[in-house]
């Protein structure tokens, strides 16, 4: 086995994706063999956690801490030099391959309870390929006998083709609102840019 895991190629047309068991992650993703995203070879450590699925929270826990349902809770510091614990618990984990077809890939992980997160996760992450383009779902279940808090992000590098990033504009619908950022004020981590997105919950 690889560095990152079992590798799977899903194709749509002039779509070519590659998918990883280690962190869910989407590790190359091209259309008319170009690549959409910055791509990492199979024994490559993940670079800032390329293409990875983050949860169960997907940002920075400021010293490791949180509070939930009224006790303070400690997790691992894994960023020593910003003192954050950083993007949840699931991604340098290796997930198991549940359904498959050529144009998708469901990939499952129950996350087991570790102190500071004493929780019963269950997450199944489904990439798929169509005529609309790439698509990434995450379904999470409690699977525990109390509620637990809960957040996922996606951690997608964009290429930008040749292009200085700061000159690239991301363009993003939802629903019929259209958003527009500038890559320069994106989130900057180990001196590359990227764009999260990201969502918190409780599920009880």
């Amino acid at each position: 086995m690889t560095l990152t895991g079992h590798q799977i190629t899903l194709t749509h047309g002039a779509q070519v994706a590659t998918l990883a068991t280690l962190g869910a992650a989407l590790r190359t993703y091209t259309v008319d063999g170009r690549d959409v995203v910055l791509p990492y070879g199979e024994d490559e450590f993940p670079p800032a956690y390329a293409g990875m699925v983050l949860a169960p929270w997907p940002n920075r826990l400021r010293d490791g801490r949180y509070t939930f349902a009224g006790e303070e809770l400690q997790v691992p510091v894994s960023e020593p030099d910003r003192g954050t614990a950083l993007h949840g618990l699931a991604s340098f984990q290796y997930w198991a391959v549940g359904e498959t077809t050529d144009t998708s890939v469901t990939f499952t992980l129950d996350l087991a309870p570790s102190p500071g997160y004493p929780f019963q996760l269950a997450l199944a992450t489904t990439y798929a390929l169509s005529d609309a383009g790439l698509s990434i779902t995450t379904e999470a279940r409690n699977i525990g006998p109390t509620a637990l808090p809960y957040g996922v992000g996606f951690h997608p590098w964009f290429a930008p083709g040749g292009t200085e990033v700061d000159a690239c504009t991301l363009q993003a619908h939802r629903g019929q609102e259209r958003h527009h950022r500038r890559a320069s004020a994106a989130h900057r981590s180990g001196g590359r840019r990227g764009l999260v997105r990201c969502s918190r919950a409780a599920l009880a």
